[in-house]
């Protein structure tokens, strides 16, 4: 799966500084109406968030990679204490 490598979400942290961490995992199966993926980034506020938004490398793996084969999609943000 190369979009999970280095040239797709894998390697986003090595070209954002913004991201403070980042973990990716595909569901395990246990229920059928769970999604295929999740994608937890940590960042230090929200400029920081908005700025990996913005980043040329993020717009390409989405646009690259995710796009192509998401046929929908769900998004929190939320401040974890």
């Amino acid at each position: 799966k190369p979009w999970l490598g280095e040239c797709g979400i894998g390697g986003l942290p090595a070209q954002i500084p913004e991201i403070l961490s980042y973990r990716v995992g595909e569901d395990l199966g246990l229920r059928d109406d769970n999604a295929t993926l999740a994608l937890v980034g940590e960042f230090a506020d929200e400029r920081a968030w908005r700025t990996y938004l913005a980043h040329p490398a993020h717009r390409a793996v989405v646009t690259e990679h995710v796009e192509p084969v998401v046929a929908a999609r769900q998004s929190v943000q939320f401040i974890a204490d």
